[in-house]
């Protein structure tokens, strides 16, 4: 009983840690709808201008026959669903309803090898919420009914379609998985 009442303990104070950590990191970006987005959208800016030779301003100016790979999460976007989100992979991590997302990310942070990975692709990518992509829609001719996330879609000459179902996502089990099955659609969509 003693051993329990410790484990708990230690539980509660490592979720608090954790908590804390994740406040004094995004405190900085409190003013941004999502901090994660920022940072995808900073890393994005980088990508570009470092392989493609892109600046951010004339990325839309792209020729509308360009290719763009959209990721999207089956999560809102916002600070305190980030929170929320991060604390849910802490202490319940089994019952988190993205995969996408735990699978990419960290507790707080994309991982290296995602991150890699994407530049690797060479395909310009954008990462988006559920509500973002949502609104997104609404401005952009687009062959998507009923999308169900998380999901990747493919814009190609500005009009957006799936690539990769919820089903897909949700049947990797690793992020070897996921990145085998993006280079295996993209392929097909591509030839």
């Amino acid at each position: 009983m003693k051993t329990r009442a410790l484990r708990l303990k230690r539980l509660r104070r490592s979720i608090s840690e954790k908590l804390w950590d994740v406040l004094n990191r995004e405190s900085q970006f409190s003013s941004q709808p999502s901090a994660r987005r920022k940072q995808d959208r900073d890393w994005q800016k980088r990508r570009l201008q470092k392989n493609h030779g892109i600046s951010p301003e004339s990325r839309l100016a792209m020729r509308s026959s360009e290719m763009e790979l959209i990721l999207v999460y089956n999560a809102e976007s916002g600070f305190f669903n980030i929170i929320k989100d991060s604390l849910h992979k802490i202490v319940s991590p089994s019952t988190y309803q993205c995969n996408l997302c735990a699978l990419t990310y960290g507790t707080i942070r994309m991982k290296d090898e995602w991150k890699a990975f994407i530049e690797e692709l060479k395909i310009p990518t954008e990462f988006l919420h559920r509500d973002e992509f949502l609104r997104k829609l609404k401005s952009h001719p687009h062959n998507v009914r009923n999308a169900k996330f998380p999901a990747v879609f493919i814009d190609k000459g500005g009009k957006i379609s799936l690539l990769i179902s919820h089903i897909e996502i949700n049947e990797c089990k690793t992020l070897k998985d996921l990145m085998n099955l993006i280079t295996r659609k993209l392929a097909g969509a591509n030839p």
